[in-house]
């Protein structure tokens, strides 16, 4: 559309002003109209997320046709408070909710030169095809996963519902703490219009658990669609939502270990063996290894280590175990604990979580030998508390003598006797206090008649530590060993020797004593001089002179005198 304005001179030199015409017509009426067009139901009083709004100009004439501008287009969005779930697949289980997984995607490097590729279809470890994206896959939310199965995540966040027409995306980054490995992942909605952004990562296991164990991060590459991981590592999911400000993360353990511990002290056990076994045949369940493959043992011992069918070794930490696979089923724990520990726990899932060291993942049913059930996916975490033993144990104490005199040697012995007649005694230390200048002689230790090391010894001398090791139920060893009486000792008095027991899972023994009396023996402590008072010649010889003279005082320094007698 055009406007023109014309103006020429008038008669007297001046300027005359001409009305504005438009070229067509003098009496054009000119409007803009400005149309705003909202693509939503005309019923709805107000925008809802992810609505249209159409921006359009249009300028009018009389006598032209209308011209419309392009249409503007921007999206209601109203920021919204999200959240992030690591997700499981659980065909079985009856709190898993069927979800909608579009073919995923991964940044082939960071921002902002990576691109998205392609993703297979997810695969569970061992499996010989694909899960089947046509079809909503029952997922479940989950804090622990298996090597090799894939890690489903979702994120709700109705602000990223941007079209309400189509099914929009978000990214996620994944990492692992051990492997290092950092992976970024497209999330795409779970359909038009709902908020809901589900997607996927695969894992697989890298290599050497054992380097994990020394600190050192192990081998992976970045930005290649593959988290790589390794059991015990966790794994953890971000989300940044960059128009609302959420920053939202999850995180998960990779095939968690399991751990024997005190249920007393919290701390490890090691020692104890734990025998998977399938409820349906009462035997020894078939376990696998980490690839689904290759056999693994049914029983291990925790804090040892395992080694599977390939010759691949399973390092534990103190108090750890772990039985990689095993397939869907009803299975229950064995345990046979070490000495000193006694199983099932009967400590209360709240004391034990009041311990130093919880949360434990005490599950009933599981941790007291009750069945479980295992759904597909990772191995379920089940730790096992174990009560110490409160066995009794009984010391007599001996002595080869009841009267000794300062230099003497004397024979002692201590018997410990395990009363429990179910539970063995681990660890038993018999504890021995000599009285006060009795001194060990070294190298006279026995056990049961045959030499033992010489026992721990206080710095003073005093107590005795001898290590009898266990005690099998109603078992008993006895110590011998010999002392030296020595000047410290306290001479007229009785000299009592305490002897006491203990095991490492808490018994303790009652008191017993052994009493000697510490006599002054002749010449031991005091010594006699002889002698004769008599006449004659100082030179005569003993006994020549005449004869004794009595009632001679005779006086020593320290003032203790003697009167002689009759015969001088």
């Amino acid at each position: 559309m055009w406007f023109g304005a014309t103006c020429r001179g008038d008669r007297d030199g001046g300027l005359q002003r001409k009305p504005v015409r438009h070229r067509a017509t003098v009496a054009a009426l000119v409007f803009v109209a400005l149309v705003l067009a909202l693509a939503r139901p005309a019923a709805a009083a107000t925008a809802q997320q992810g609505d249209a709004i159409v921006n359009v100009a249009t300028a009018r004439s009389q006598t032209d046709p209308p011209i419309d501008s392009a249409p503007a287009t921007v999206r209601v969005r109203i920021a919204s408070a999200g959240t992030l779930t690591l997700l499981q697949y659980a065909p079985r289980s009856p709190g898993a909710a069927p979800e909608a997984i579009a073919q995923g995607a991964y940044q082939n490097g960071p921002a902002p030169t990576g691109t998205l590729q392609p993703l297979p279809a997810p695969r569970l470890a061992g499996a010989s095809a694909p899960l089947d994206l046509s079809q909503n896959l029952p997922l479940l939310q989950t804090s622990s996963y298996h090597q090799g199965d894939p890690v489903f995540i979702r994120v709700a966040d109705s602000d990223q519902n941007l079209d309400r027409t189509v099914r929009d995306t978000v990214l996620v980054t994944v990492t692992d703490d051990l492997t290092g490995d950092l992976e970024i992942v497209r999330l795409t909605e779970d359909g038009p219009d709902t908020g809901l952004f589900v997607g996927y990562v695969p894992t697989q296991r890298t290599l050497s658990l054992a380097a994990a164990r020394t600190g050192a991060l192990l081998s992976s590459t970045p930005y290649d669609g593959v988290l790589q991981v390794a059991e015990g590592s966790r794994l953890l999911a971000r989300y940044t939502d960059a128009y609302s400000g959420d920053a939202l993360s999850a995180a998960a353990v990779v095939d968690p270990f399991s751990l024997v511990f005190d249920s007393a002290t919290g701390l490890p056990v090691n020692g104890a063996s734990v025998t998977v076994v399938d409820v349906a045949t009462g035997q020894a369940a078939t376990a696998l290894s980490d690839d689904g493959i290759a056999s693994f043992p049914s029983t291990v011992v925790s804090g040892t280590s395992a080694r599977d069918g390939n010759g691949r070794v399973y390092p534990f930490a103190p108090g750890e175990f772990r039985f990689p696979f095993l397939r869907p089923g009803s299975y229950r724990f064995e345990v046979t604990p070490p000495a000193g520990f006694s199983a099932p726990s009967k400590a209360t899932d709240a004391a034990l979580q009041a311990l130093p060291g919880a949360p434990f993942t005490v599950m009933s049913p599981g941790s007291r030998g009750e069945p479980f059930v295992l759904e597909p996916g990772p191995a379920m975490r089940i730790d096992v508390p174990l009560d110490p033993a409160s066995v009794a144990l009984w010391v007599q104490k001996t002595a080869s003598r009841e009267v000794v005199g300062v230099g003497d040697a004397l024979s002692y012995e201590i018997s410990v006797t395990n009363a429990d007649k179910q539970s063995a005694a681990a660890s038993v230390l018999a504890v021995d206090a000599l009285p006060p200048g009795f001194r060990y002689r070294r190298g006279s230790a026995q056990r049961n008649g045959s030499a033992i090391a010489d026992p721990q010894i206080s710095l003073d001398g005093q107590v005795l530590t001898f290590d009898l090791g266990d005690l099998p139920p109603s078992g008993a060893a006895s110590v011998r060993f010999l002392v030296t009486v020595g000047a410290g000792a306290q001479v007229g008095t009785v000299a009592t020797n305490v002897a006491t027991a203990s095991s490492a899972g808490g018994g303790r023994s009652n008191r017993a004593e052994a009493s000697v009396r510490v006599s002054d023996d002749f010449f031991s402590a005091r010594s006699f001089i002889l002698g004769r008072v008599s006449t004659g010649k100082c030179d005569a010889k003993d006994g020549v002179g005449d004869e004794g003279v009595p009632g001679i005082r005779v006086v020593l320094e320290d003032g203790t005198l003697a009167i002689s007698d009759g015969k001088g």
